[in-house]
Order: structure tokens, then C-alpha cells, then sequence
């Protein structure tokens, strides 16, 4: 008996399981990349950095972040990394200047410092509330840890 295609690239990648595959033939890569987060089993005893990723990015869908409109938004939990290549696929299909920035600012910033800048700055970046971002000295000394990891 003769092996479908599908047969064959599923013994040839070692994949037990075709519902991993897409439903449908995706449109471009961060489509792929998408369904692949979408379907992707999720390791629960990750220790690292987790964020969330929305599928339509806010800067595209000029949602403001935490309005009611953003909570009906479609959003991945994706790691760090994932969430860099998530915007960094999203930028070669769509050229938009808001995964641009996002691309150049997380470039040189790794899981590590992001999680550090986190910790010192409170839980919402951007935070003014936080003591270590209300006493200039911090803010200089925050400053300095990072450069030194």
C-alpha cells in the first residue's frame, strides 16, 4: 500500500498526532506562526518569562490597552521569545511601524533584563506610582544594573 503525502511527512517529521497540523493552508508566515502558538502544547513547568500576545496587535487595531474592546480581543500566552517572533513575522508581512519599534526595542534586551526591569519597575511597565521610579537615585541605579547584566 502507498503512503499519502501526508502520511509521509508525518513519519518523516516524527508527528504522532495531525491535529498539530493547520486546519487550513495559512495566508503567510505569521499566520503559520499563529496557528502553530494556537495548537502548540504548553509546557506548565516553564520557568521563564510569559507574555500575553494579541493576534490583531493593538497598534494595528488602534484598541487602547485594557479598554473594554481590548478584553474581546484574541490573545496568546507566548514566551518571550515567541512574542519577539510573533511581531518580528507580523512586521516582514505587514510592514507596520508599531512591530518595527517593538522589534528595535526588545533587539537587545534579553528574557533576562526584560524580567529584572519588571521586578524593579512594578507590574505595569510605565508604572510613575512605584517608589524606585519616583527617587531619581533608583532610576539611575536601575539604569546601571541593567547595563552591567
Amino acid at each position: 500500500m502507498k503512503q499519502s503525502s501526508l502520511d509521509k511527512l508525518l513519519h518523516a517529521k516524527k508527528l504522532k498526532n495531525p491535529e498539530y497540523l493547520p486546519k487550513k493552508k495559512p495566508k503567510n508566515i505569521y499566520d503559520a506562526f499563529v496557528d502553530y502558538l494556537k495548537t502548540r502544547k504548553i509546557d506548565l513547568n516553564f520557568v521563564g518569562v510569559i507574555e500575553k500576545h494579541h493576534v490583531i496587535p493593538l497598534h494595528k487595531s488602534k484598541i487602547k490597552r485594557g479598554s473594554l474592546e481590548d478584553k474581546t480581543q484574541e490573545v496568546l500566552v507566548v514566551t518571550y521569545e515567541e512574542h519577539f517572533s510573533a511581531h518580528f513575522y507580523h512586521y516582514l508581512v505587514y510592514q507596520l511601524p508599531g512591530d518595527l519599534m517593538f522589534f528595535q526595542l526588545r533587539s537587545n534586551v534579553d528574557a533576562d533584563k526584560a524580567t529584572l526591569a519588571r521586578q524593579l519597575g512594578g507590574k505595569i511597565a510605565g508604572n510613575m506610582n512605584t517608589n524606585a521610579q519616583q527617587n531619581k537615585n533608583s532610576a539611575r541605579n536601575i539604569s546601571n544594573l541593567i547595563l552591567k547584566i
